[in-house]
């Protein structure tokens, strides 16, 4: 059997990161661009309390569901992105001619655990395609953190008639604010930022 020498630490285990996909989302307002951030709620094991992009872990789903322009492992990590701006926004990034007022019931579906969001597009006849989300990052969370990502960013425009919105629940608060306006609150000390957010 071994033993740790006598004044040696054992090495601490390294977490292995999960695979996660976040987006941000731009929008043209009368103030310049803007995009949408949220603020991760004080419950929440990872970040909790800091300002982020919509996004969340890539879940067995996502898999399935065919991406056009895209396939395996980016195809996924797009599902992801798209499924999870849709759990935390209602924003649907995906081709069809479905109408933006039926989105909130099913959003309140899928949060629900009544359909899933392959049954969501598919009910809506619509598609997801690679072309709406222009990959923009790859950021690992360092070895010293109990909870690591392998998060995928990818930036999109908000769809036209589409309203970004949180619900109470995970996340505590979001809303649309210009770069340099987060930075200035950032760097005034009224909002945490990670690095991948501030970069």
């Amino acid at each position: 059997m071994s033993e740790a020498l006598p004044g040696l630490a054992a090495q601490p285990s390294v977490a292995t990161p999960r695979h996660s996909s976040s987006v941000i989302l731009v929008r043209e307002s009368p103030a310049g661009r803007e995009t949408f951030w949220v603020l991760r709620g004080a419950h929440l094991r990872f970040s909790a309390g800091f300002y982020a992009f919509p996004g969340g872990a890539v879940d067995g789903e996502d898999g399935s569901i065919p991406v056009a322009g895209a396939q395996g492992e980016e195809a996924r990590l797009i599902a992801a992105a798209a499924r999870e701006l849709f759990e935390e926004t209602g924003v649907l990034l995906a081709r069809g001619l479905f109408r933006p007022e039926v989105l909130p019931a099913l959003r309140r579906d899928l949060l629900e655990e009544r359909k899933s969001f392959a049954q969501i597009l598919e009910e809506l006849r619509a598609s997801l395609d690679a072309s709406l989300l222009a990959p923009a990052g790859r950021w690992i969370t360092p070895p010293f953190a109990p909870i690591r990502f392998d998060a995928k960013f990818f930036l999109a425009r908000l769809p036209e008639g589409q309203q970004a919105e949180v619900w109470p629940g995970e996340l505590a608060s979001g809303g649309w604010i210009r770069p340099a306006d987060a930075l200035a609150r950032w760097a005034e000390g009224s909002a945490l930022l990670h690095p991948p957010i501030l970069s």
